[in-house]
């Protein structure tokens, strides 16, 4: 655990409130919060058993759940009784920041920074290129939880119950997969301003693939300000406060195969029109929406015409937006003032956007239940004979039944080893499902155990090792774990290998006794073929006992998969030197300055708790 809170320890008693003193720290006022909650610009926060208080800038307002900063006195405020309890506020700025390329941050928790809004306790405010975050646990930190730059790689994270936002950033070729963001915004600044789940701006070909963002207090997923090349896909955004996926003042986009459920129902400010839509395009040219899934959002997939002016690649119009094949569940009736409801508004006295800018909804699915005017088109709200009339959605769908529940599906993956092979050979013994490799005969191997962790279904066997199996195109996805089985201890050396018909999609370095588990998920959609390989490292076979833990297969139609585990396995990474300066005593953790690249690989072998700023 990296954390920039410092513990309190010894407290006194002023009337029936309990003070802090001593307390130094005062980092910049940044921000605009929502209203009645000011100290939300003070980057400085406090944690009762790691649930932050909320701060407000008057001794007198402090009541049970609230707490005052003093900044003159150097003291700290609050109501609640602090004993038996973990009583922390934060105090470094920064866990990981600077202008070094290559970094990587690796299982790691990353906790209670006092950064500023718009700044990442990883990443700082200007990031550096090349950074991986991976397998980390963001959270309570007061402004952002990660800022990424240039060709950033964020994956499989845990991102929440930051002070303002998850994960946001700048730069190329950004790539967000697999993390879960949620809960963010504890703090409550203004959405408007900056707050959510995620925002990026200036990005070119950034990729948002596969996570699951939800209940954050603004939108789940925004581009805001000059993006271009921007896809977001695959991705379940759920029960956020405004809106779901935003695009807003940028240029292309693809928004695909999202499901978006739920969202915009919390905006604080109340505002109707076609705001907090579950996909809203605003004042952006070129985004294609296509083959999502909507259901019981505020507003559905809406185009928002304001004047906006110009950025780095043009007008800010909303122009050949092209939203296809989409199915969009509406059924909820609006309430006075307000609409649920897909189309376009515009508020500069221009129909421009209506008739010769090539917007146009085609294929799509509706279920509207009771909503008569479901639509907005040429500054009114409209029916759905009046939405085809003005040439929309002619070929789609229009229900007003209640949606059918949804077709059963398979509900559990496919164990590997109960399958039978079309081929398998191994270099001592046979291959042995759900044991480890044993002697000569079949089924006399021992349980499958990586890292003393035991697996009841697998496939156990000894290098040079070769099995194949038949999938007629079946399954969508393969996942293992691998390794050397721990009955060898520290013995053994063999590389892993998986085939997709004829076609080599993954390779491991060599592994041995010692080596930590990998975790694999290979795409499978559509594949004839399967085939794993154990080679022996290229030392010999002697302990080679390799172990392909948890082999299963995803078939299709399977609705279980977890979003780390749809995440495709890539090739090894590069080995990585633990080489840092923490920066303790300046109040702001690890700092990567220029010159040669860093590396960080940050492994949860033996970590524990650290306080970089200590105090009382």
């Amino acid at each position: 655990v990296l954390s920039g809170a410092r513990l309190l320890t010894a407290f006194s008693r002023s009337g029936s409130l309990w003070v802090a003193t001593g307390q130094t720290q005062q980092g910049q006022v940044y921000g605009e919060p929502q209203p009645g909650f000011d100290g939300a610009t003070y980057p400085e926060d406090l944690f009762i058993d790691d649930r932050p208080l909320r701060h407000v800038t008057a001794l007198a307002a402090v009541a049970p759940g609230s707490w005052y900063f003093d900044y003159a006195a150097d003291a700290i405020y609050f109501a609640d009784d602090p004993t038996g309890r973990t009583v922390e506020t934060s105090v470094t700025r920064l866990a990981f920041w600077g202008t070094s390329g290559g970094v990587a941050i690796r299982n790691l928790r990353i906790e209670k920074y006092a950064n500023q809004p718009q700044v990442g306790a990883i990443g700082g405010q200007f990031h550096g290129a090349d950074w991986t975050i991976a397998n980390c646990d963001v959270r309570l930190n007061h402004g952002l939880g990660i800022g990424m730059g240039d060709r950033g790689h964020a994956a499989r994270n845990h991102v929440h119950d930051n002070g303002q936002m998850g994960i946001g950033g700048n730069g190329a070729d950004l790539l967000v997969e697999g993390n879960e963001i949620d809960h963010n915004n504890f703090a409550r600044i203004n959405p408007g301003w900056e707050a959510g789940g995620t925002k990026w701006a200036l990005t070119q070909r950034l990729i948002v693939r596969g996570n699951f963002s939800h209940h954050n207090g603004g939108p789940g997923l925004w581009t805001d300000t000059d993006n271009i090349d921007t896809l977001y896909e695959n991705n379940r955004v759920e029960d956020n406060e405004n809106e779901g996926i935003v695009h807003e003042i940028s240029y292309r986009a693809v928004i695909r195969g999202n499901t978006v459920l739920r969202n915009g129902w919390g905006d604080w400010a109340g505002r109707g029109w076609l705001w907090n839509a579950g996909i809203g395009v605003h004042a952006s040219p070129d985004v294609e929406v296509v083959g999502n899934t909507l259901r019981g959002n505020f507003n559905g997939i809406v185009g928002i015409q304001q004047g906006r002016g110009a950025g780095a690649y043009g007008p800010y119009l909303v122009q050949n937006l092209n939203v296809h094949d989409n199915l969009v569940v509406q059924e909820t009736v609006p309430a006075s003032g307000y609409l649920s409801a897909s189309g376009i508004v515009q508020d500069v006295g221009d129909t421009a956007v209506f008739t010769s800018r090539n917007n146009r909804w085609t294929n799509d699915t509706y279920y509207l239940g009771q909503n008569s005017h479901p639509f907005a088109w040429m500054n009114d709200w409209r029916t759905d004979s009046e939405w085809r009339g003005f040439g929309q959605d002619v070929s789609g769908a229009f229900n007003r039944t209640p949606e059918p529940p949804p077709t059963p599906t398979p509900s559990q993956a496919v164990w590997l080893s109960d399958l039978t092979w079309t081929a398998a050979t191994s270099g001592w013994g046979p291959v042995e499902r759900d044991r480890s490799n044993g002697e000569n005969a079949g089924g006399d191997g021992r349980p499958l155990t990586l890292a003393g962790v035991v697996s009841a279904k697998g496939l156990g066997m000894h290098a040079a090792a070769d099995v194949r199996y038949a999938l007629d195109g079946l399954y969508t996805r393969f996942l293992t774990d691998i390794g050397v089985d721990d009955e060898v201890g520290a013995n053994g050396s063999v590389a892993f290998q998986i085939w997709v018909d004829g076609v080599k999609r993954y390779g491991s370095r060599t592994m041995r006794g010692t080596t930590a588990t990998r975790s694999l998920s290979i795409d499978v959609t559509g594949a004839r073929d399967l085939r794993l390989v154990v080679t022996d490292g290229g030392d010999g076979g002697a302990y080679d006992h390799a172990d392909w833990a948890k082999a299963r297969l995803f078939p299709v139609g399977y609705a279980g998969a977890s979003v780390a585990e749809l995440i495709e396995t890539v090739s090894e990474d590069a080995p990585v030197d633990a080489t840092v300066d923490d920066g303790e005593g300046t109040q702001r953790g690890c700092g990567l300055g220029s010159g040669t690249a860093i590396v960080l690989s940050l492994l949860a072998l033996g970590f524990v708790r650290r306080t970089t700023s200590r105090g009382a």
